[in-house]
């Protein structure tokens, strides 16, 4: 995957008053998104539920 990186030239106002704000309301959705896809692979094609991992101790070998 490739990172890229714009330059924007814009007064502060724009900024502050659109740009930011589309942004944030963006990030929340796409993080809503991503965590719902998540659950969804792990429930449907790993686990099949999305409950609490079981713990599981090693024992000892050999005393």
């Amino acid at each position: 995957m490739n990172r890229q990186s714009i330059v924007i030239k814009a007064p502060k106002s724009f900024m502050e008053q659109v740009l930011w704000p589309e942004f944030q309301k963006l990030n929340v959705a796409l993080l809503a998104y991503l965590s719902e896809i998540t659950e969804k692979v792990i429930r449907e094609e790993v686990y099949c539920e999305t409950g609490e991992a079981e713990e599981i101790y090693p024992t000892r070998i050999g005393g």
